[in-house]
């Protein structure tokens, strides 16, 4: 359907039209006063010699005219030949609007109308001019040729020529208009609109099964509000200083292709194509464009692709200048051309629809070498399977200097940021031949609701913290955007500090570094915050076996336990099981007998208890930095000191590198086992799968190594 358009540019063709909706209308067919300067086509035939004025007066004939050829010494009725017309009209009877009738080309194109300021005026009528019996020839065939300036063309359906449909060889031609009847409608043409010179104005025209929807290669011109549709390139523009506003194109290989310098693209929906907007030029700008937000999810390969040149890509201060993008392989594609390439990516929504519905991308923004130097800031970019990725390509320079701050994520498959991709963090190290020199990630070492603070190895470089989704044990960690007031500068030594920063106890912050030469690290591995200690006081004891922490006062058990209680005390045996294979245990015995080996007992340690009854180990232990746990191969059992976590992440500073995970129950139902197993054992065989402060695990590990619990 064809639409009015916005563009304040067609004034001047809508007040050309208007003078010329005056003309002839108070005049029979073919009855039009000569001073008029206008000529009525009355016949859909294509004869060369047909009278003009008159009831036969063709196309044909009628341009011939407008060229200054007259085409009979007088008219059918006797009147003086007519001079040459600056309009074209179509009769309505011979024409009618709801049943058009056909101009057959079966000899050979139209003459080209060659003088300045001619109009076709169509909208009041139904034409249709088919070339598609025109015999092939060398060169393609046009339809309708306009070689003068200041020229205009509305309402005219063209189809079937192998060159393109309508031409303008000369300045400030027009094509359409605001009122929907005054676009034209060109359909499988070589090219459904080419402009060669400048200061055109297309709009509310619609195209289709052409091979470039619309081509302009004159300057300062201005596309509007047309509809293209399942044509190879949408809009190709290949001169500068063009405004491209408010189209709609579908089902192209290239929505538009901006190949000159200085245009702006804005207010365009494309959909259904394999690369929604291209620019290889300078100076080019993009803004309130939606590329694939109601296609098929993976129906474009790149959503925008800047090949060489530069361009600014969204706006983060007006939302009506917002890029909507998805369903595409690649949201933003930088670089991968023979130019060098670099842009401005900033205040766009990737992956996302407008009402927050998902529109997923595999990848949000993609710079290639030679791209290089892009600052990619304040987009949100959401179901994605990676953020932002620099490719690193073997062979080539890597890309540099890429700035990727203030951005927001959420429901990403791997990682936010990512050099080369791996879907991995890269690990920190002295090379720095790669993507954005492979600048180090932030490390935090403490992270509590008072401070967060860390190290990385740049000194008085930017560091941002995020905040961190929630994540579960089967997702990864994502920032989803950056804290309030969370940027400093790194000291000379690489540490930084965040005091009172805006986060509570549990969540979760992620930190990234830009070195001053622009270039931004990945993301360093998540840190949950806490509230700084943690407290484990008394322990309640069941009948029976329990496994719990001990938190009271060194002491050496004596004859009764606990201390003080009289006999027999309800405690009757004391277990501490030593690490290793097969299990160990120093053990104490009620009474006092030669097989009790077990030492005093610390704050802190873990143990079997066997109670008669139900009693309560009075303690306490305050806990602001999780003391070290040493592993051995083998089970171990160990108090938990961090805060009240899922396994994965309570389990982080393990790796992965248990082979199962075990707590003792002792509850009314009776003492019994639960089983986390391994990290790969599945869910719904599990017997929990979080850990709680201060409770007691079992825990088997193949080597040595040291566990330091996340920090309360």
């Amino acid at each position: 359907m064809l639409r009015a358009g916005t563009l304040s540019g067609r004034i001047a063709i809508v007040a050309l039209l208007c003078a010329l909706a005056g003309f002839g209308l108070t005049t029979s067919p073919g009855q039009v006063a000569a001073e008029e300067h206008v000529v009525v086509v009355t016949s859909p035939g294509d004869a060369d010699d047909a009278s003009c004025p008159g009831d036969a007066c063709t196309l044909r004939t009628a341009i011939e005219l407008a060229n200054g050829e007259p085409a009979a010494e007088e008219s059918d009725d006797g009147q003086a030949p007519l001079e040459p017309p600056e309009v074209i009209r179509f009769d309505a009877n011979a024409f009618p609007p709801d049943d058009p009738a056909t101009i057959t080309l079966a000899d050979g194109p139209l003459p080209a109308i060659t003088a300045n300021g001619v109009a076709v005026v169509a909208q009041d009528a139904g034409v249709v001019i088919d070339g598609s019996g025109i015999p092939a020839g060398e060169a393609p065939h046009d339809g309708l040729v306009f070689e003068g300036d200041n020229v205009a063309v509305t309402g005219l359906e063209l189809r079937g020529f192998d060159g393109a449909c309508l031409r303008f060889d000369g300045s400030s031609a027009a094509a359409g208009g605001d009122d929907e009847a005054d676009g034209n409608r060109l359909v499988d043409c070589g090219t459904g609109i080419e402009v060669a010179e400048e200061s055109a104005t297309i709009s509310g025209n619609a195209v289709s099964s052409c091979t470039a929807g619309i081509a302009l290669e004159g300057a300062g011109g201005a596309v509007a509000a047309n509809d293209i549709a399942d044509c190879e390139t949408g809009i190709e523009v290949a001169a500068n200083e063009t405004s491209i506003e408010d189209n709609v194109v579908g089902g192209c290989e290239t929505g538009i292709d901006v190949v000159a310098d200085d245009t702006t693209v804005t207010a365009n929906s494309v959909e259904m194509c394999g690369k929604g907007i291209h620019t290889a030029g300078t100076g080019n700008q993009f803004y309130g464009n939606r590329v694939g937000l109601d296609s098929e999810a993976g129906a474009f390969q790149t959503g925008f692709a800047v090949t060489a040149g530069d361009a600014a890509i969204g706006d983060e201060d007006d939302a009506g200048r917002t890029n909507w993008i998805g369903n595409a392989t690649t949201g933003i594609h930088v670089g991968g051309g023979d130019e060098p390439a670099t842009a401005t990516v900033n205040g766009n929504v990737i992956g996302l629809g407008a009402n927050d519905d998902p529109n997923p991308v595999e990848t949000g923004v993609e710079i290639v070498p030679p791209g290089a130097g892009v600052r990619v800031t304040h987009n949100t970019i959401a179901h994605a399977e990676s953020g932002i990725v620099i490719v690193d390509v073997p062979g080539t320079a890597p890309s540099t200097g890429n700035t990727l701050r203030e951005n927001r994520y959420e429901s990403l498959g791997t990682i936010a940021i990512d050099f080369g991709p791996t879907g991995n963090r890269t690990p920190n190290s002295d090379e720095t031949e790669g993507p954005n020199r492979l600048i180090h990630h932030p490390t935090i070492e403490r992270a509590v609701q008072a401070q967060i603070r860390g190290r990385v190895g740049c000194a008085l470089c930017q560091i941002e913290l995020y905040r961190a989704n929630p994540r579960g044990h089967d997702e990864p960690a994502v920032p989803l955007e950056r804290l309030q007031d969370a940027a400093t500068l790194t000291a000379p030594d690489g540490t930084f500090r965040f005091d009172e920063p805006p986060v509570s106890p549990g969540d979760r912050v992620m930190g990234i570094v830009t070195d001053q030469e622009g270039n931004t690290s990945e993301f360093g591995e998540p840190a949950r915050v806490g509230a700084g200690f943690l407290q484990c006081g008394n322990e309640q004891l069941r009948q029976g076996w329990n496994a719990t922490g001990y938190f009271g006062s060194a002491v050496f058990p004596a004859q009764e336990f606990p201390p003080g209680s009289p006999e027999p005390g309800p405690v009757r045996a004391i277990h501490r099981l030593l690490p290793g294979t097969p299990p160990a245990y120093e053990s104490w015995f009620a009474g006092g007998t030669t097989a009790n080996d077990l030492g005093t007992m610390q704050p802190g340690e873990a143990f079997w208890f066997w109670s008669t009854e139900e009693i309560t180990l009075e303690g306490g232990m305050f806990v602001n930095q999780p003391p070290p746990v040493e592993l051995e191969p083998g089970w171990n059992m160990f108090i938990y000191t961090g805060p009240d976590e899922d396994v994965p992440v309570a389990l982080a500073g393990l790796q992965g590198q248990f082979r199962a995970l075990s707590r003792w129950v002792n509850d009314v139902d009776g003492g019994r086992w639960e089983s986390y197993g391994s990290p790969d054992m599945p869910g719904w065989a599990r017997g929990f799968t979080s850990m709680e402060q201060c409770g007691v695990y079992h825990v088997l590990v193949d080597e040595a190594t040291t566990f330091v619990p996340p920090h309360p």
